[in-house]
């Protein structure tokens, strides 16, 4: 999770919620106690060349 955090905040995504690698004035900071990483989709192919798909809602 760390080196996540690193790579996002030198990109300038930093993680919702990343006291440590967040933004600096704390905007995110005021509605969310704890990290937010969510990957809603993810493809892929496999080694025939079909696409695989991966969805994930964000929880309640």
């Amino acid at each position: 999770m760390h080196q996540i955090r690193v790579h996002l905040s030198s990109i300038g995504r930093p993680l919702v919620g990343d006291r440590t690698y967040g933004a600096k004035d704390g905007s995110a900071l005021q509605c969310c106690t704890r990290l937010f990483l969510h990957c809603r989709r993810v493809e892929v192919r496999d080694l025939s060349g079909e696409v695989l798909v991966a969805e994930a809602a964000l929880p309640p």
